[in-house]
């Protein structure tokens, strides 16, 4: 049996900010449509090298970038 604690979540904190935040698919998406050939295993593979920028937040292990910092990574 599952429990949810919380039936209507009211706030989130990505939705809820000033400042947009890409998850890794929104990332490879944003690079593909500037023209650069990128898809999420590539996208990974690079960020877990540290050849691509360090994300801005880190939620339940999953990375998100601010709009900012991958408009500067093009």
């Amino acid at each position: 049996m599952r429990i949810r604690l919380i039936q209507k979540p009211t706030h989130s904190i990505l939705r809820d900010t000033p400042v947009d935040y890409f998850n890794q698919k929104q990332f490879v998406d944003f690079l593909s449509e500037h023209g650069l050939n990128y898809d999420k295993r590539k996208l990974n593979v690079y960020y877990s090298g540290g050849k691509m920028p360090k994300a801005d937040l880190e939620l339940a292990g999953i990375p998100y970038w601010s709009k900012s910092t991958v408009e500067e990574c093009c």
